[in-house]
């Protein structure tokens, strides 16, 4: 049976993804069907070597000492996932606010579903949430999720990765109305952080054939030339961009945070230049700047010390309601001096410090391409 995996960070475009793709007749995908098993199975990992940090279960990673992501995915090679589990997860889902697809009479299909590795039930759990059709292509997306990528690709499950401008993202996520899809506000340097886990995946995986990556902004774009792109991923036969798109541009309404509209439309590109506050722009582009400039996104140069300046004087302009993250996060003096340690190992011509990298080796391709960027500005 094919399957394959949608993820991304939150309000990425992650659902307009699963829309388009949904609407292609060989494939059937599920909206967020089981978040909480991934949630579930990272808190396992995390008992299993005693965790006492701070990250949530999906984490970010930032300054993490305890674990990396390859002991995640080692474990989830060993971990099993029982009828008890898997029964204990979907009472947890049946209140669950962030579960968007349902599964009916879910009690008698796990009955049916034996213990076994995450990739095995996941092939069986999806057929259960449509009509079982001979020949379909079944998927599902759940968002902040990257930390799952390795696993699924060493067993050869194709998953669709999600990259969107930062900035558009924290636009997004603090908009009047972004609180209906993603809950009460979280601190800005901690979107930051699930960003940057977000493109440190996508840096690290690139290059797998079992991976696909796309920019928010060219799915708007042209939408027929991605989806193109993804049926091709896919091995399936590409189907007539104006019977795919007819689902964006006619039947469903986005999920904006601004606006209810129709379809596709590229107005959320670049919306952040009149909504963002600007201290909330510079910050991200002072904490992102070297991911973003790798993913296409264009950012002001600034000098180490100017970056410097901006985290250390980012004060939040948001007000929270939740706990955890704690509502200070972007504000410690601790993490904001880490983020200025980050941005010296990137352009402030210090020894690599791979401590501040979820992956070293993207963060030496990272430095490397800085600096080369440099020294072509200088002789230019």
């Amino acid at each position: 049976m094919s399957c394959f995996f949608i993820t991304g960070a939150y309000r990425s475009g992650t659902t307009l993804l699963d829309k388009l793709l949904g609407s292609h007749p060989s494939l059937r995908v599920a909206s967020q069907p089981f978040p909480l098993l991934f949630v579930a199975i990272k808190e396992e990992f995390h008992r299993s070597i005693g965790y006492r940090g701070e990250q949530l279960p999906l984490a970010n990673y930032f300054d993490e000492k305890q674990y990396c992501p390859e002991d995640v995915t080692r474990f989830l090679g060993e971990f099993i996932v029982s009828q008890q589990f898997l029964a204990a997860v979907y009472e947890r889902l049946q209140d669950f606010s962030g579960t968007g697809t349902k599964l009916p009479n879910w009690a008698a299909v796990l009955e049916q579903i034996e213990a076994g590795p995450l990739y095995d039930i996941y092939r069986k759990l999806l057929p259960a949430y449509f009509e079982k059709e001979a020949g379909c292509y079944f998927g599902c997306k759940e968002i902040l999720c990257e930390e799952f990528i390795p696993y699924f690709l060493q067993k050869g499950l194709r998953c669709i990765h999600i990259i969107r401008d930062p900035r558009d993202m924290m636009c997004s996520l603090n908009a009047k109305n972004g609180h209906e899809f993603i809950g009460d506000l979280r601190p800005t340097l901690f979107n930051i952080h699930n960003w940057r886990k977000s493109a440190a995946f996508a840096l690290q995986y690139g290059a797998s054939p079992f991976l696909h990556t796309l920019r928010y902004e060219d799915l708007v774009g042209d939408p027929g030339k991605e989806l193109l792109g993804l049926t091709e991923f896919l091995g399936i036969s590409p189907c007539p961009a104006e019977d795919v798109l007819s689902v964006g541009n006619s039947h469903w309404k986005a999920n904006s945070s601004f606006q209810a509209y129709e379809g596709i439309s590229t107005a959320p590109v670049g919306r952040y230049k009149k909504t963002l506050p600007k201290s909330v722009s510079e910050f991200i582009e002072a904490t992102c700047f070297a991911e973003m400039k790798h993913l296409g996104y264009e950012a002001p140069s600034r000098d180490e010390h100017e970056m410097s300046r901006i985290i250390g004087d980012f004060k939040e302009p948001y007000e929270f309601k939740r706990n955890n993250p704690p509502p200070d996060y972007s504000g410690r003096p601790g993490l904001k001096a880490l983020e200025v340690a980050r941005v010296q190992t990137l352009v402030g011509g210090r020894a690599f410090d791979a401590e501040r990298f979820i992956f070293p080796d993207v963060g030496r391709r990272l430095q490397k391409t800085l600096f080369r960027d440099q020294v072509e500005d200088i002789y230019e």
